[in-house]
């Protein structure tokens, strides 16, 4: 009844162990009692299997000074490297069942106390029989109990000691892979922290950049465009016509230079940028768009055809963004059609909301359809006019809502861009 409660009493202070050092004291403690005047000792493992410490014992309590003196350290405050043996070198530590160790205190110590001092702290402490078991699972070993019986003493209970460290044993891996857990939770919050303060500075960078851009290149552009112009208006009759040709491409250069930088600082805000997530009427907010980008000369000479589109749940300054750059590149590059059209439709599915831009244009070859939403690529050169960073600010923006843009083409025969948003916003 006594060794029932003992039992029971050891596998409840195992299941509330918080750390390694609880569970063995608690496997100790029960071991001792179970084997009254038994000496037992447990020696843990380090995770790198390259060290050992005690981290419990029973029955040694009055014979720890005695211990010390004879084998000339301190047993219980040091951390031992393990020589030329392992674990895995003892039956007992490969086992999982108790068994009586050859060499004693000397073997069990990995060979970390010599055999005369060890022979010497047998004598002392009246052992004649040492047993050991490890605490093993599979090619895994946590550390090992070890059993000092004295003369008369014979070893009891041994199926159930078994029991006990195996149970402990499954304890102790627990925990382990819960420290392993957390470490690698505070090294995955570390390199969070530390890959958060490389953007933060990325991203201060990139703001001083756009400061840099908006206000110190613009500056000259102003000054090269500004006296251009007065050449042209001021001194026409003497610069002639080539002169003021040259004028003239100074004054257009400097206005695409203008666009050009409008472009990628819209480009590089839209990556900063946080959604501001609001109900849009799609098809009001495309036919604004065009508006915008339109004059009423431009809208009597091609046809908008702005079918039945899906209300959406998104940011209205990007996504209007999207409109303004899909149309005003639709409407440039189907300028030369006999008729142009453009046509804006939508299709529902069951993962998102499709909306299509299509037009009559001059079309682009599919094989070069991946460069289409890249920085600076502009398939038809300098044919038309563009600054090369419409389609990637389209792309951008869509990604932001989590989703995707593509085109497909055929030269002459006009483009269709398409675009598709979550349902997960649409309203």
């Amino acid at each position: 009844m006594a060794d029932t409660r003992i039992i029971d009493d050891a596998l409840i202070a195992l299941i509330g162990a918080g750390d390694e050092t609880a569970a063995y004291e608690a496997v100790v403690g029960a071991i001792g009692g179970l084997l009254p005047g038994a000496y037992v000792i447990a020696s843990s493992l380090g995770a790198d299997n390259e060290t050992f410490r005690v981290c419990a014992m029973r029955g040694l309590e009055k014979h720890v000074d005695a211990v010390r003196k004879t084998l000339g350290v301190d047993p219980l405050a040091r951390v031992f490297r393990m020589g030329d043996m392992r674990p895995s070198d003892l039956a007992s530590y490969r086992s999982g069942r108790v068994e009586r160790v050859e060499g004693g205190l000397h073997t069990l110590s990995l060979g970390q106390f010599p055999r005369l001092a060890s022979a010497a702290v047998e004598r002392l402490l009246g052992v004649k029989e040492i047993y050991a078991i490890g605490l093993a699972w599979g090619d895994l070993h946590y550390g090992g109990i070890t059993l000092g019986l004295k003369s008369g003493t014979g070893l009891a209970h041994a199926e159930t000691i078994e029991t006990l460290v195996h149970q402990a044993t499954i304890v102790i891996r627990r925990i382990r892979a819960e420290a392993e857990i957390h470490a690698l939770t505070d090294s995955l919050e570390d390199r969070v922290r530390e890959r958060t303060a490389q953007l933060e500075a990325a991203v201060a960078e990139l703001e001083a950049f756009s400061y840099s851009v908006s206000h110190d290149l613009r500056a000259p552009l102003r000054a090269i465009n500004g006296y251009a112009t007065i050449l042209a208006e001021d001194h026409a009759a003497g610069l002639g016509g080539d002169g003021l040709r040259y004028c003239t491409s100074i004054v257009a250069g400097t206005r695409r230079m203008d666009r050009l930088i409008d472009d990628l600082l819209a480009f590089s805000r839209l990556g900063r940028s946080r959604l501001a997530m609001e109900p849009i009427d799609m098809a009001a907010m495309a036919s604004s768009a065009f508006g915008e980008i339109t004059t009423e000369q431009q809208r009597g000479g091609v046809v908008l055809a702005v079918g039945d589109l899906a209300p959406y749940t998104g940011d209205p300054t990007m996504l209007r963004q999207v409109w303004v750059n899909l149309l005003a590149n639709a409407l440039k590059f189907s300028e030369n059609a006999v008729e142009p059209r453009i046509e804006i439709g939508c299709r529902r599915g069951p993962d998102d909301v499709l909306y299509t831009v299509r037009d009559n244009g001059a079309g682009f070859d599919m094989e070069h359809a991946g460069k289409l939403f890249q920085v600076f690529e502009r398939l038809h050169g300098a044919q038309y006019e563009g600054s090369g960073i419409g389609l990637a600010i389209v792309r951008r923006a869509v990604e932001a809502h989590g989703g995707r843009v593509w085109a497909e083409g055929a030269p002459a025969r006009g483009a269709t861009f398409f675009f598709a948003l979550p349902t997960a916003h649409s309203a």
